[in-house]
């Protein structure tokens, strides 16, 4: 009987704390695809509205609702559709075609009609299932892999997205300054995001210490740079959308382009400052004995391996994002000097220098931070143990 029991003991995983453990995050996991999915199934198009529209607009009188393409014909560029929502549901429309994008029979369109006409116009594809698709298979990876840290850190990433939602972009809209509302935001992203993601732990607030420090240098060094090359904010052609906008012209563009470059100077460095700390901790944890100069160089040695791939990293990113806007610039300007020296090019090689110095000043002065307050700690209990 004694045999017996050990046997089943043995044969229930979830007899075992850590494989409990792991069960339970696998069904969180689960979970969490599960509800993604129940999302994606309740916007999905093939399922009529008789009345409710899609989405309607009380500013410009306009809904808009989801259709189906039906048939194609390329002679008079006309398609027709069957509205899958709102008043008109599973009726069938004609519209043009767009010109900019393929629609082929079959997809998922939004079209919109307004109060006053009946006819339907073309608005874009559809696409929410899809990108609910991908934030699952997003969830599931990063729970699955992450574990806990991953959990957290998917926290501190929604904590993220809801202050520029609905704090930062609401208060510029409403007229507070563009830079300051910003910085204010990126700091509280910094402050919440950085705790729920990495934990209250010393190594954290060290962290948090030195990313903060690093946001004023940012913020510092973008506006002189912004002053310096009077850059206008104007490169971008969304920013010249605001421009025309009677809800935003009054904003701030170069405090704009200031706070964009310290929120996304933000992210890269919660990577590079936290690795770091990180390191030198796993450092005196390992060996309590070594003096600060070998902690110090031996956790340098892995910053400048991040330092050579992060600075690279950033060239790529902002040359990937912009490719399309270079070579219209490229297409229409024949002189090097003046594709050099326009706004544009500048902005982005401005952002890529000021993150990038960002970068280089943060790994050696969370490393000797670091350094500094982990030896120190270790050398303090090492002397509490001896008078013992």
């Amino acid at each position: 009987m004694n045999y017996l029991r050990r046997l089943l003991t043995r044969a229930n995983p979830f007899t075992h704390a850590k494989t409990r453990k792991f069960y339970l995050e696998i069904a969180a996991a689960i979970g969490a695809v599960i509800i993604v999915g129940l999302v994606v199934n309740a916007l999905s198009p093939y399922r009529a509205l008789p009345v409710v529209s899609f989405y309607e607009s009380s500013e410009t009188h306009f809904a808009y609702h989801r259709a189906t393409v039906q048939s194609v014909n390329a002679v008079d560029k006309r398609m027709t559709v069957i509205i899958r929502d709102g008043p008109d549901s599973d009726r069938t429309a004609k519209l043009p075609m767009p010109s900019y994008t393929k629609v082929t029979a079959g997809n998922t369109i939004v079209v919109a009609n307004s109060s006053s006409s009946a006819d339907y116009t073309f608005i874009d594809h559809y696409r929410l299932p899809g990108m609910m698709i991908m934030v699952a298979i997003f969830i599931m990876a990063v729970l699955l892999i992450g574990r806990k840290r991953g959990a957290s850190s998917m926290a501190g990433l929604v904590f993220s997205i809801g202050i520029i939602g609905v704090m930062i972009v609401p208060l510029i809209l409403a007229g507070h300054d563009a830079l300051w509302v910003c910085i204010g935001g990126a700091f509280l992203i910094a402050v919440a995001s950085i705790l729920i993601a990495h934990g209250f732990r010393r190594r954290t607030y060290i962290s948090l210490a030195c990313i903060l420090f690093m946001l004023v240098f940012v913020a510092i060094a973008a506006e002189l740079a912004v002053t310096l090359l009077q850059l206008t904010g104007l490169a971008d052609e969304y920013a010249g959308f605001l421009t025309t906008n009677e809800h935003s012209a009054a904003i701030n563009l170069s405090g704009l382009l200031v706070g964009g470059i310290v929120i996304a100077t933000l992210g890269v460095l919660d990577d590079i400052v936290t690795a770091q700390v990180a390191t030198v901790d796993e450092l005196m944890t390992a060996n309590r004995k070594l003096p600060l100069r070998t902690i110090y160089k031996k956790a340098m040695s892995v910053g400048g391996e991040h330092i050579a791939s992060l600075v690279n990293t950033l060239a790529l990113v902002y040359a990937g994002t912009a490719l399309p806007l270079i070579l219209l610039i490229s297409s229409n300007t024949n002189d090097l000097f003046v594709f050099f020296n326009s706004e544009f090019v500048v902005t982005e090689v401005a952002r890529t220098i000021i993150a990038s110095l960002a970068l280089v000043a943060a790994v050696p002065m969370s490393t000797l931070a670091a350094s500094m307050w982990f030896h120190a700690r270790a050398t303090s209990n090492a002397t509490t143990g001896d008078m013992v």
